[in-house]
Parts: C-alpha cells; structure tokens; sequence
C-alpha cells in the first residue's frame, strides 16, 4: 500500500520495562492519500497501535474547499469502534468529485491502555488532516 502522509503520533503513554528502560506506546494514523475513483474521490486511513487502547473511536472523512472554508462533502463520516493492532485497519472514505481542493480528516477519543498505576487507562482525543491536499479540474473527474 503506497503511504503519503504520516499524522501525528496521537497517543503516549510510558511505561517502565523490565530492564529499566522507559517505553513509549503510541498510536498513529497513515494516509494512502486522495485519489479518483469512478467519479469519487477517495482516501484510505489506518489507524495503528503498537499497544492496542482499551476503547479507540475514529471518525474519517473528505474535506472540500468552498470560498476558503473547508467543510465536509458526502457522508459526514465513517464511524469506526474496533481497536487498532500494530498492523491497523483500513478505512475508506469517499465524495463525489467536483472541480476543487480536497483533503482528508479524522477525529479520535478514547481510552489508553491499561497500565499499573493506572488500570483505567488514560483518555485521549485528537483531530487532524492530511498534510496534502490535491485539487481536481472537472476533467480530473471525469476522466
């Protein structure tokens, strides 16, 4: 799978290994990037954890420019309730193709893993958006 975009590691925890050493755990999600498909533009997201968190919530969709404002376009997003692994999962999200600027985003919450001093695990939330945006001309949708 081509991978465009990293985002930001969207949750850390640390805990201590057995020789001493302090761990991070986090979690990530890749970009494929925009893409056209049949009309659509599409992306696919996949969050990943090397340490799986005890709830993880993920909303995905496509963004499109109009007059300056980014603002959703097709379904709002793709609700998502199943819990990373450090191989994730893919989550394809999709809008029909005008002429325009694009960009992906998601939205997460939930609650880190458990951990010794803290058996509930740490909550968590984060936003963000691919770092490229592609723009399309009505002939990139047609074609």
């Amino acid at each position: 799978m081509k991978i465009l975009a990293l985002a930001v590691v969207l949750l850390a925890t640390t805990t201590t290994s057995e020789c001493g050493a302090e761990l991070k755990k986090a979690c990530t999600v890749l970009f494929r990037g925009l893409e056209i498909e049949n009309g659509q533009v599409t992306d696919v997201l996949t969050p990943i954890c090397d340490v799986p968190p005890q709830i993880h919530k993920i909303q995905a969709w496509i963004e499109y420019k109009n007059i300056g404002e980014w603002s959703p376009l097709g379904p709002r997003s793709v609700l998502v309730l199943t819990i990373p692994d450090e191989t994730g999962f893919p989550i394809k999200v999709t809008a029909p193709c005008l002429e325009g600027a694009y960009r992906s985003g998601y939205h997460v919450t939930g609650r880190g893993p458990a951990l010794p001093d803290n058996p509930r695990g740490k909550p968590f939330e984060y936003q963000d958006y691919g770092w490229i945006t592609r723009v399309y001309s009505v002939g990139d949708c047609t074609e």
